[in-house]
């Protein structure tokens, strides 16, 4: 009879974690009760949606888990799209690295030009969203032998 039951209890547990729903842990607030971010890394892969612009402080305000060394600094947050196939959480990056700023403010430019929407909240950060689907893949990388070699970036579609 024990043994029954504990059958029952295993193939329960196994039951309930095969229910498990694949859960995106960005765009849900830190331990802090701020919206989570993460960080731009050598080797990074990014699908853009759309960019926010501001300074730490003003996306700070908003809400965002920009940390403190970043202020006095424009800050870029790159919103990716999602993941079709739902194996991939696709997080929201923050970029202050003054060669990627450049990339992304030539392809904001682009995008606006192409009917992408910009709005501005009410802490003056501005926000550029795709007006359509967009097959864009970057790839961050920089040389890590130096301590502060400038970004480059890689432009290519998804595959």
């Amino acid at each position: 009879m024990k043994m029954m039951i504990e059958m029952m209890i295993g193939t329960l547990c196994v039951l309930v974690n095969m229910a498990k729903k694949n859960v995106k842990r960005f765009g849900q607030q830190t331990l802090s009760g701020t919206r989570a971010l993460d960080w731009m890394r050598p080797g990074r892969v990014c699908y853009p949606q759309g960019i926010t612009m501001g300074t730490a402080e003003s996306l700070r305000d908003a809400g965002w888990g920009i940390p403190e060394w970043a202020d006095g600094k424009d800050v870029w947050l790159i919103h990716q799209r999602d993941d079709p196939t739902g194996m991939e959480s696709r997080g929201v990056v923050m970029v202050t690295q003054r060669s990627l700023i450049r990339h992304l403010d030539r392809w904001a430019s682009a995008a606006e030009d192409e009917g992408a929407t910009v709005d501005t909240d009410e802490h003056g950060n501005t926000t550029l969203t795709a007006s359509e689907e967009i097959s864009t893949r970057w790839t961050f990388n920089r040389d890590t032998t130096k301590t502060f070699a400038p970004y480059t970036v890689e432009v290519g579609s998804e595959e």
